[in-house]
């Protein structure tokens, strides 16, 4: 390796290099220390790669010409290699970061520079001020200070080449040039410079010449990176030297590399002017540097808990800067629970003097209707802060739009959209809470009443759309609890609609907050004080639409406690009438039995669940009810019950006893009349009650995953793909997402892997969007059995996939998932040789089954307990392991009930276990 350094490595590679940071300069290569770069204890960057892999191809190139340049040898031959390698080099030595503040084009530069040290170049870092883009050429003296700090350019060997032809005209930029030579030197210097008779303009190409010769030297001895920071507050000289400089950089080992905030390029005439020109002579390259994903803000803050990443990655918006600057200053626990109406968080001193920097430079004006705007969020149309500003101050539309123009053209908003259609979007989210922050509580107040007043009037013939913000602004400021509570109704009901279920949740538990909050009897009444029967109806929906919400995203605990509210306020009738229900009401509060025997079943206590199906009968026995929807529900759910305990017979009758009921209720179900009800008035009961075709749906889907536990496949796909069918002519998103993880699971039984691949992808994509949690976890599952079988790579795949879908479980708390995904996790990590962590997955997929009394369940994970042994006897040849295995195995295959998959796999294992078992009294076979 010769003082310039070895040849640069990839990224990567460089990544792991051990070799020490040694920075060989003109001095002393050996014993002049590198300047450390960047801020001490940075925190790993994060999402760059791209970027920096098209940097040190850069910084490659640039070596390749010292390399060149280097087999020259020396006065005019070298003079004419490095002219022919300039010519053949099409590309530029200038590169230039672009991106907006924090967005990372800082720690970028950091990065390659330190790496460049590493690797034997010589770096130095300018930064330009924006107090100081008035001084002429101050950003190139910082960098020529820099110089004379690290003794780049003070060599013995190279005193004839200090001449006063060459450096005399630095002494204009750094005066103490003097004190670098002798006392002789320094009166040649001096007496030359006085007497000097050329003109400014001589002057000046003397002076770039003198840089120009400089940086040369430099970079005869070692690659030279310079790095010009903030280029957008350089003063004019400094703007024409960088560009002088770019020009001449071909055939010589030298990098430019600046950052630049794009949105301030157009307050810098030159600098904007020479860079389109430089463009055009391919004298520059840009390099944008975009926001990060939110994948990436979460590695930056994982270290936070769930509920604070995510608020944060919805403030940052890509912004690393942001993002570790809302880390440190939000306190632990302040995001776990923020709801609609509470004051957005102070955003940290340094956050807001970014902010502040970009809107100073506006019109007064503009900074208040800006400060308006921010009340209406992130982004906003002309009409709705047109009618904001015209019915409280009269400003005229013209004006209104000079201000967005200038706002615009300061890139403080970005415009989206055309013709009439047309939005404006704050720069940053953030920029938008900065403004709302600067408002005065009564002025917040009273803007956001104006807002929802606006919103009402121009979306008048549409509210159901603009509802949730009209909830927002009402809640903000302070509106009545009658238009709070309908205009949360109507949220929630459109989201509803749309199986946004947790949007649809979060507004009807507001909903349901300020019906309450107007009269404290309304959830908890008192038999002295009965609730009126609107009210009491009204009250009803709400929850019970809410419970439906919960239970969907797998908060069954949370659900039950709603519906048993829900029968609660059901319940409470005038004393003075009959205390018998009539047949409507006892059907509905049987069904209601039924859904808190569902969160039963979900969390794996099926006793509690055949409870509440037998609560559910006894209502309908007492208004003599035995046929009908609500019969047809309750023999739906013991089918169901049937099903997961393994009596599948049983579960086949309960079924189609069901489906027959189904059937009859469709053939006479009534007409709809002149007074028919909503369908976004019905909660799922009612639904049931008026005959839902979609029960039929759903009768042919639980027969197919019958079918599907039997062997029979064909017949389930029938049953299956019949449930797909009445669920997409209906439109039910959710229904259509769990028949599609079903189907998709019997095409991966069948061996046919792209079709299982479609139909799983679908039901995940739904499944995600409209918030089901269970099911997620179901289809992850799935999506990791089908990366085993069809996979190359497939056990480190589906290990990734089955830890997923098992995080998920126990988020909600299914101990029926846990116990099976936890089965069969440790299956895969015994293929992987993770016997250890196998031994603790079995251990809890047994203590779970046991406890529930589930006997597919237990039959899973006794099985993979078998598999254990298997490998632990593999592992020690101790024949006691094979002995235990074939126990456990032979125990999982006497129960009744197992599937006839997990059969099969005991019979496989079982069969492994006698083959390995020796017959000659020697060690254990090998296989």
């Amino acid at each position: 390796m010769d003082e310039g350094g070895g040849p640069l490595r990839s990224p990567s590679t460089i990544r792991n290099s051990r070799s020490p940071s040694v920075v060989h300069n003109l001095q002393s290569p050996s014993t002049i220390d590198s300047p450390y770069i960047g801020r001490v204890n940075q925190s790993p960057l994060v999402g760059r790669d791209q970027e920096r892999s098209a940097l040190w191809q850069l910084l490659l190139a640039a070596e390749q010409v010292r390399l060149g340049s280097a087999n020259a040898g020396v006065g005019e031959k070298k003079a004419s290699v490095v002219a022919a390698l300039a010519l053949e080099r099409p590309r530029s030595q200038c590169m230039v970061l672009m991106g907006e503040s924090g967005i990372g084009k800082t720690r970028l530069a950091e990065e390659t520079a330190r790496e460049a040290q590493r690797h034997g170049w010589a770096v130095v870092w300018s930064h330009a001020y924006e107090q100081e883009s008035a001084i002429p050429y101050r950003l190139w003296s910082e960098a020529l200070r820099n110089l004379l700090a690290q003794g780049l350019w003070q060599d013995e060997q190279n005193a004839q080449q200090r001449s006063t032809q060459v450096y005399q005209p630095l002494r204009a930029l750094l005066p103490e040039l003097h004190e670098w030579w002798s006392e002789d030197e320094g009166q040649s210097l001096s007496g030359s410079y006085h007497h000097n008779p050329l003109s400014p303009e001589q002057e000046q190409v003397r002076l770039r010449e003198a840089v120009y010769e400089l940086l040369t030297t430099i970079s005869a001895r070692a690659p030279l990176l310079m790095v010009l920071d903030d280029v957008q507050w350089a003063d004019g000289s400094s703007c024409e030297l960088l560009g002088y400089l770019a020009r001449r950089l071909p055939g010589h080992p030298i990098v430019l590399l600046a950052t630049c905030r794009e949105n301030e390029l157009s307050n810098n005439a030159t600098l904007r002017s020479l860079f389109s020109h430089m463009q055009r002579e391919h004298a520059i390259e840009y390099l944008h540097v975009e926001p990060l994903t939110d994948a990436q803000i979460a590695t930056i803050v994982s270290h936070l808990p769930d509920p604070m990443v995510r608020h944060i990655q919805s403030q940052a918006a890509g912004n690393p800067f942001f993002a570790e600057e809302l880390a440190h200053s939000l306190p632990s626990g302040q995001i776990e629970q923020q709801s609609i109406g509470e004051e957005t968080t102070a955003l940290p001193k340094t956050i807001t003097a970014a902010l502040n920097q970009r809107v100073r430079r506006l019109s007064t004006a503009c900074q208040q209707l800006l400060g308006k705007a921010a009340v209406l969020g992130g982004s906003f149309g002309f009409p709705l802060i047109h009618a904001m500003e015209a019915s409280a101050n009269g400003i005229e539309e013209e004006t209104i739009l000079d201000l967005l123009d200038e706002a615009l053209s300061s890139g403080v908003l970005m415009e989206e959209g055309t013709g009439t259609r047309i939005a404006y979007r704050f720069w940053h989210p953030l920029l938008a809470s900065h403004l709302y922050n600067n408002l005065s509580a009564m002025r917040r107040a009273r803007l956001h009443r104006r807002a929802a007043e606006v919103l009402q009037q121009v979306y008048s013939a549409r509210e159901d759309g603009q509802a949730a913000a009209i909830t927002e602004h009402l809640v903000k400021g302070g509106g009545e609890a009658g238009q709070i509570v309908h205009f949360a109704e109507l949220a929630a009901d459109h989201a509803y609609a749309l199986s946004a279920y947790p949007e649809a949740e979060r507004q009807y538990r507001l909903a349901v907050q300020y019906v309450e909050a107007a009269d404290p009897q309304h959830g908890r009444s008192q038999p002295s004080r009965p609730l009126p029967a609107e009210t009491r109806s009204r009250l009803a929906f709400m929850l019970e639409r809410l419970a439906e919400c919960v239970r969907i995203q797998g908060k069954f605990k949370e659900a039950r406690q709603i519906f048993e509210r829900v029968l609660e306020v059901r319940n409470h009738r005038d004393r003075a009438t009959s205390g018998e229900l009539d047949s409507q009401e006892a059907q509905i509060q049987s069904l209601l039995w039924s859904e808190i025997g569902w969160t039963w079943r979900f969390t794996g206590d099926n006793q509690r669940a055949w409870q509440c199906c037998e609560r559910g009968e006894q209502v309908l026995r007492a208004a003599g009810i035995t046929s009908g929807p609500a019969r047809a529900r309750l023999l739906f759910q013991q089918g169901s019950l049937h099903w997961q305990e393994g009596n599948y017979a049983e579960a086949r009758r309960s079924i189609n006893a069901a489906l027959k009921l189904f059937e009859e209720a469709q053939s006479s179900r009534m007409q709809p009349a002149g007074d028919a009800v909503d369908p976004a008035r019905l909660t799922r009961i009612r639904q049931t009650l008026l005959g839902d075709p979609v029960d039929l749906g759903r009768a042919h889907a639980l027969l197919g995953a019958v079918d599907n536990a039997v062997g029979e496949r064909a017949e389930a796909l029938s049953h299956l793909n019949t449930a797909l069918a009445l669920y997409e002519r209906h439109d039910r998103q959710r229904e259509i997402a769990h028949v599609c993880n079903n189907i998709g699971y019997v095409h991966l039984k069948q061996g046919h892997y792209p079709l299982a691949r479609n139909f799983l992808q679908r039901a995940f994509t739904l499944a995600e969007r409209i918030g089901d949690i269970p099911l997620m976890s179901v289809v992850l599952h799935n999506m990791g059995e089908l990366a085993l079988l069809s996979s190359g790579n497939g056990l480190e795949e589906a290990e990734l996939y089955y830890r997923r879908s098992l995080a998920l479980a126990e988020q909600i708390n299914d101990r029926e998932y846990l116990s099976l995904w936890n089965a069969d996790l440790a299956i895969v990590l015994l293929k992987c040789g993770k016997i250890e962590d196998a031994r603790e997955c079995v251990g809890r997929a047994l203590t779970i089954a046991r406890t529930m009394h589930n006997v597919p369940c237990t039959g899973l994970a006794l099985i993979s307990l078998g598999n254990l042994r298997i490998a632990q006897a593999r592992t020690t040849n101790n024949l006691s392991y094979l002995k235990r295995a074939k126990k456990s195995l032979e125990h999982a295959l006497s129960l009744q009930g197992l599937e006839v998959e997990t059969r099969a796999k005991g019979q496989v294992a079982l069969a492994e276990v006698v083959s390995l078992i020796p017959t000659d009294g020697k060690d254990i076979h090998k296989i």
